[in-house]
Formats: structure tokens, C-alpha cells, sequence
């Protein structure tokens, strides 16, 4: 029976989801119902922001690194001037808060897959 994409994408975040409860002693619940791959072309970029201004229950947002093979399309976290490039298959975890506002810088060469979710930290 063939793998599905989208079944990896779930354990890779439930697995991720799991990490942070018994790391921090919190709970958190999926916000986003599945998995999205974004494909980033040159010339491709996000303004800053952070995840839960538009959407209050981003509260903790991940973000997958399927590839590395491309150029620019960095990850910047503006109010502490920090753009990181993970290696492909690196997953980062960090809070929607407007402490974390971030950018993708332009991407330069090649093609940048991501794929992302958004969890809801309950207060526990």
C-alpha cells in the first residue's frame, strides 16, 4: 500500500505536538486540520508578521523544511534580526505571538518546500 505525503506530514507534527507537551508540560490542541505544502519560487517572499495576529488561535506555530537545495528564503525573526536556512528535514516549533514576528526573506535560486501547522496552546 502506498505512503501517503500528507500521512507523513501528520506523524512528523503529532509527533512534533507530543515533543512540546511533554517538554514544557502543556497542552495543545491542532488548529489547522491537515498539513500544507508551500512551494516558494524565486522571487517569492512574506512580509513580517506573526501567525496569531490574523488568527488568535495560531498560538504555536511549526514549520517543516522539506528541502534545502535552494537560495535565500530565509526564516527572520525580525525583532531579534535572527534568519535561519534549517537543513531539509529540520522542523522548528515557536510561539504566534507577536514576540516571535518573522519574515521569509526573497528566495534566490531553486525552490523552497515547507509545510506547515498551527496548534492552540489552551493555558495548561
Amino acid at each position: 500500500m502506498p505512503i501517503k505525503i500528507s500521512d507523513i506530514l501528520n506523524n512528523i507534527f503529532n509527533n512534533a505536538k507530543e515533543i512540546a507537551i511533554n517538554k514544557y508540560n502543556i497542552t495543545l490542541q491542532h488548529e489547522s486540520t491537515e498539513p500544507n505544502i508551500a512551494i516558494w519560487k524565486p522571487a517569492m517572499s512574506m512580509h513580517a508578521h506573526y501567525d496569531d495576529a490574523d488568527y488568535k488561535n495560531y498560538n504555536v506555530s511549526a514549520l517543516f523544511y522539506i528541502n534545502d537545495d535552494y537560495a535565500g528564503g530565509e526564516i527572520n525573526f525580525t525583532e531579534y534580526n535572527y534568519a535561519i536556512k534549517p537543513q531539509a528535514n529540520s522542523l522548528i516549533i515557536f510561539p504566534g505571538s507577536k514576540m516571535f514576528k518573522h519574515e521569509v526573506k526573497t528566495v534566490t535560486y531553486g525552490y523552497r518546500y515547507t509545510s506547515s501547522v498551527w496548534f492552540t496552546f489552551d493555558g495548561r
